[in-house]
């Protein structure tokens, strides 16, 4: 009878073990039943609602914890005072040191996310120079910038300008930074050789857009529009912005005038010889009737600039950029827009011919030697000899 109750024993004590091993196996399982898997959010993007009964969502992508973003709260240097600091959020009741660390990046591994817009760049609408966007402002303006992930964008005010704020609508997914600020005063960031009038801008995102708001010792206030294209993107985004104002860098008198001007009060700050103004010195010629939208409504010059003029068109199209074209090499034209609404391209120095450029649509204009014969009373001309060079 002793021995049966001591295999009895022993057999027990045997399942015990063999169902605490299985029980050890399957700990991981039990614990986060229930549970939805927390992926890497930043590849595969945040979890979304409720899947089914029993399921509960993903922590938010970003909860207060320990560590800053960088540029967090969208101040630049800082996060707003009071404000707690935001980094990648981990699962419910588990600590932050118990969260896992996101997967390091393998450099024998191709990413597939290149920006192949770059591999034979072509300024995108708008743009003076591939990657390069010119942005002429006034106080009731709204400037457009086109940015893309794992880029960084320079927005260059105007030389007097001095930066003493840039902040973001949307802080998790885009970040400003000025080097200026970060530098500690405007003393140390000159000695350093640091411009006073940069913000630099990124985002880890695409697909969406947010508001980008400069503030400047002047008082004066930039504010932008800002999308995080997509990765495929087709046309190559924006790495520098260069940013005009019409009342910057100019006496309180000039400003004034500059920001209160009236239609055609423009010519007060693009000097020119009214005397020698001609408006039959250039025409636009296109290879086919197809790009004649493209065209401009007048085309004069005064010996020193060429001033195409789009009227009330201009705000309805695509703008083009002015390339001059040398031994049929066409390369980049110092121009800016004026007037109202920015409707006249001015290039300066031209070329005897000017390509204008609106992504794929292009035309030429062209200059007429004064000794040729009188040129057609049409700004625009179709000469099909273009589609053949």
């Amino acid at each position: 009878m002793t021995r049966m109750i001591g295999r009895r024993q022993d057999r027990q004590r045997r399942l015990a073990v063999l169902l605490g091993g299985i029980l050890a196996l399957f700990a991981p399982v039990v614990q986060h039943a229930g549970a939805a898997p927390i992926q890497d959010e930043l590849e595969h993007g945040a979890p979304g609602g409720s899947t089914g009964a029993g399921v509960r969502t993903a922590a938010p992508l970003y909860t207060p914890q320990g560590a800053t973003l960088p540029g967090g709260g969208g101040r630049t240097g800082s996060t707003a005072a009071g404000a707690a600091p935001v980094t990648r959020s981990t699962a419910a009741g588990a600590s932050p040191s118990e969260a896992a660390a996101p997967p390091e990046l393998n450099p024998y591994e191709s990413l597939d996310d290149t920006h192949e817009a770059w591999r034979q760049p072509v300024a995108a609408p708008g743009q003076v120079a591939p990657g390069v966007r010119v942005l002429r402002m006034r106080d009731n303006k709204i400037g457009v910038i086109h940015i893309r992930a794992f880029k960084q964008t320079l927005i260059r005010l105007p030389p007097c300008e001095e930066i003493t704020l840039a902040s973001v609508g949307e802080s998790r997914g885009f970040t400003t930074q000025v080097q200026a600020i970060a530098a500690g005063s405007p003393a140390q960031a000159r000695a350093s050789g640091i411009p006073l009038n940069e913000a630099e801008l990124s985002t880890i995102v695409s697909g969406s857009d947010t508001s980008l708001h400069i503030r400047t010792r002047s008082g004066r206030l930039y504010a932008f529009q800002v999308f995080a294209e997509k990765l495929d993107y087709a046309n190559v985004s924006d790495l520098t912005v260069i940013v005009e104002h019409d009342a910057a860098c100019q006496p309180d008198g000039a400003a004034a005038a500059a920001n209160d001007a009236a239609p055609g009060d423009f010519v007060r700050r693009i000097p020119f010889n009214a005397a020698a103004m001609r408006f039959d010195a250039y025409r636009a010629f296109g290879p086919d009737p197809s790009v004649a939208w493209l065209a401009p409504e007048h085309i004069a010059f005064d010996g020193a600039w060429l001033f195409i003029d789009y009227g009330r068109r201009a705000d309805q199209m695509s703008k083009p950029i002015a390339l001059n074209v040398v031994d049929g090499v066409p390369s980049p034209a110092q121009q800016e827009w004026i007037g109202p609404d920015s409707s006249m391209l001015v290039v300066k120095s031209p070329a005897d011919t000017v390509m204008l450029q609106s992504g794929a649509t292009w035309l030429c204009v062209r200059r007429i030697a004064e000794d040729s014969p009188p040129p057609p009373p049409s700004v625009f001309v179709v000469d099909p000899a273009l589609d053949k060079r």
